[in-house]
């Protein structure tokens, strides 16, 4: 999914604002981190940095071979078995933490 070159001019000039790092930090509730472990937008050592801001609060999860999209494409016609497996976990994050 394309991005406009405005979305990285407000990247740069909000730099603190995007601050993945500092925003889970931040945050005071579980959270579940999903990542393809072919995925080559974001490398995965992303999701361990993440994971280690979040405090001990973040869950994991590594989908084997799936790649930044979990192997979907634009326009998604039908889901794909690793993403498949992300909607299962997300799913299964969420209820155990929800009431």
């Amino acid at each position: 999914m394309p991005l406009d070159a405005a979305v990285l001019v407000d990247m740069e000039a909000h730099r603190k604002r995007y601050d993945l790092q500092a925003a889970i930090a931040a945050l005071n509730v579980p959270v579940l981190l999903v990542q393809g472990e072919e995925d080559t937008t974001v490398p995965p050592l992303e999701m361990e940095a993440l994971a280690a801001a979040s405090g001990g609060r973040a869950e994991t999860r590594m989908i084997a071979g799936a790649d930044h999209t979990f192997n979907s494409r634009h326009p998604g016609k039908r889901t794909t078995p690793a993403l498949a497996e992300a909607i299962r976990a997300t799913r299964s994050f969420l209820l155990k933490h929800l009431d």
